[in-house]
């Protein structure tokens, strides 16, 4: 009889462990969760980098939304720098609403956001909805993510780009940076 009295409650004992285990894993989950999608609304400070040409009139401006992963960082930077080598002085920053860059004055504009959750980075949305000409713009749209058999996430905005000259549109995952090189000089032409 003690033993089984000891028993069930050993029994309890455990139920109750695995539950409270349970429950802070699913909490955790939760916030974890909540924590990576809010990385796509984030505003970030201005963090503007050129890389300057010397013999050339040509200009590029990439905008990104940063990743928890530095994935878009590392894409951005890779058009950056194949940009850079084929003669464009290129502007690199995040978006925010503060920037105040002359569209005009640019060939080439490239944005970059991450997605998570099948949705892409809300800021990186409104700064480009202040754009309001991109006639004669070569644009060059890119997102990151860990699936790269869903590409329809960021269609909203290649249809806020409606009326460049010509768009690129491009889901980049870990390592394919060679890809992303590949789409810059298949929209530029170089």
């Amino acid at each position: 009889m003690f033993n089984l009295i000891n028993g069930g409650i050993i029994m309890k004992k455990v139920l109750q462990v695995v539950l409270i285990l349970l429950v802070v894993i699913i909490v955790g989950g939760i916030f974890f969760f909540k924590w990576v999608v809010n990385a796509n609304s984030i505003v970030h400070k201005s963090d503007e980098r050129k890389l300057l040409s010397s013999n050339s009139d040509k200009k590029a401006l990439v905008i990104y939304q940063p990743s928890r992963t530095k994935l878009t960082s590392t894409m951005a930077s890779s058009v950056a720098e194949t940009l850079h080598k084929s003669g464009y002085e290129v502007t690199i920053n995040y978006p925010s609403q503060g920037l105040k860059y002359d569209i005009s004055k640019y060939d080439v504009l490239v944005f970059g956001t991450p997605i998570y959750a099948g949705k892409y980075s809300q800021v990186l949305e409104s700064y480009m909805k202040a754009i309001k000409d991109f006639s004669n713009k070569k644009v060059m749209i890119f997102s990151t993510g860990a699936d790269n058999k869903v590409t329809k996430e960021v269609d909203p905005l290649v249809q806020m780009a409606k009326g460049a000259g010509k768009i690129k549109n491009i889901k980049l995952l870990k390592g394919e940076t060679t890809r992303a090189e590949n789409a810059i000089k298949n929209l530029t032409g170089e």
